[in-house]
């Protein structure tokens, strides 16, 4: 297997939400800003609960500890008609749903507990403990419905404009180390934007009419090279 743990009080260990080469049949388990992410479809597998996922990025679970609802971007989670802490928010990484685990552990009626020497996290469940070794971040995520509406607010588009999030000029809705390439079509200012997200949200973060120089505006050159446009001779007029 590809990720060993030792021996817990409880019995053995088993890998999370795994096939039996060892691989995370969803999506890989990180650390997100010291929060446990995984994949919902992986925690639903385990536990026996059933899900439904018509857009990608709201999800509904029906299993031992009732209905819950999560979403994206949310940071509540919605367990029978009350409304909790989710102490993180889903997201979308390459098309998969990735949640904070212990809050959604903890409604599906298990237990989850982080332990630091083994970089990983313990998941109690229907009798057994299993083991989720956790990897960094992932450096991009899917831009999700939640966030294009937060863009939008973002960027105040005057009347006949519109952002496009998908297609030439954009990011593909990707997110990238925290930032997102997106297009204004219409209205009096259009053209592609580098939008980035901040602790209070989305904001404007820079005009793209040209490809920049390295740092030029503020945009941090990893991201200008990712979303290809950094000029690689300086400033194109």
């Amino acid at each position: 297997m590809r990720y060993i743990c030792g021996l817990l009080l409880l019995g053995m260990t088993f890998p999370v939400a795994a096939v039996e080469d060892g691989t995370f049949l969803w999506g890989q388990p990180y650390l997100r800003d010291g929060i446990a992410m995984v994949a919902v479809r992986d925690i639903c597998r385990m536990f026996g609960a059933s899900l439904m996922l018509p857009h990608g990025d709201q999800a509904t679970i029906e299993g031992a500890g009732g209905v819950i609802s999560v979403g994206v971007g949310q940071a509540k989670i919605l367990r029978n008609g009350r409304l909790y802490d989710m102490r993180g928010k889903p997201e979308l990484v390459r098309g998969t749903m990735m949640v904070p685990l212990q809050p959604l552990v903890e409604a599906l009626g298990g237990k989850a507990e982080y332990v630091p020497a083994e970089r990983a996290v313990h998941i109690h469940c229907r009798g057994k403990v299993y083991c989720a070794a956790l990897t960094e971040p992932p450096s991009s995520r899917t831009l999700s419905a939640a966030d294009i509406r937060a863009v939008r607010r973002a960027l105040r588009l005057p009347e006949g404009a519109e952002l496009v999030a998908d297609g030439p000029g954009t990011g593909r809705r990707e997110v990238y180390r925290g930032w997102a390439l997106v297009r204004i079509r219409g209205g009096p200012k259009p053209g592609p934007v580098l939008v980035r997200q901040t602790s209070r949200g989305w904001r404007r973060g820079a005009d793209v009419p040209r490809r920049l120089r390295a740092g030029e505006k503020g945009v941090p050159e990893a991201v200008a090279r990712h979303f290809g446009v950094l000029s690689i001779h300086g400033a194109e007029p």
